[in-house]
């Protein structure tokens, strides 16, 4: 899992809102199945505690092999029926965990806004995944304003290599501008 909304929510206990009027929640369609899990064996990379001996060990150990990890665990996913069981569970947790931190930051009077991303996938397809259309649902039954930034990335370019890096990360410059005006028009 990467920084998903368990992660958010446990921000959130740890540091506050701030004293926030208004948050602005950007998320993708993989977030509803991103659900933090709590392996005694794994260390917190996040927060290493000590500087690292050699920089390529630390590379290794802190983003090669989990990103592996995951990557192998979502072809297996893919491929093996029986897992079809943690992703429900998967799917169910995440909404439990969308509708707490709705709460959390409602419950401290805060407005809320969404911006649904649309990843490189579902931007070339022009297409929402089943995860963003459950996202979606929660949210607006919940009556929470929604901001899809397709129509925004679309007006910036046709082309997704102009604007994303690999399949979700809009780090160009033309992707990070179409971000920050989707953003911009979420806070005001």
């Amino acid at each position: 899992a990467s920084w998903g909304p368990g992660n958010w929510i446990e921000y959130i206990n740890e540091n506050g809102l701030f004293n926030a009027k208004k948050v602005i929640l950007l998320i993708s369609s993989h977030d509803l199945v991103d659900i933090p899990y709590q392996e005694k064996a794994m260390p917190n990379i996040t927060r290493p505690t000590t500087n690292p001996s050699f920089s390529i060990i630390e590379m290794m150990n802190r983003y090669i092999l989990p990103k592996a990890k995951n990557l192998l665990i979502n072809n297996v996913i893919n491929l093996n029926d029986k897992n079809k069981i943690n992703i429900d569970y998967d799917k169910e947790k995440g909404s439990k965990i969308l509708n707490e931190l709705i709460n959390l930051i409602q419950k401290n009077g805060i407005e809320l806004t969404v911006v649904q991303f649309w990843n490189k996938q579902e931007f070339e397809n022009e297409f929402s995944t089943k995860y963003h259309l459950e996202i979606k649902e929660i949210f607006s039954k919940r009556n929470i304003n929604i901001i899809q930034s397709l129509p925004y990335f679309k007006a910036c370019s046709k082309d997704s290599s102009e604007l994303f890096v690999d399949s979700i990360h809009p780090f160009t410059l033309k992707g990070q501008a179409c971000l920050a005006k989707v953003l911009e028009d979420a806070i005001y």
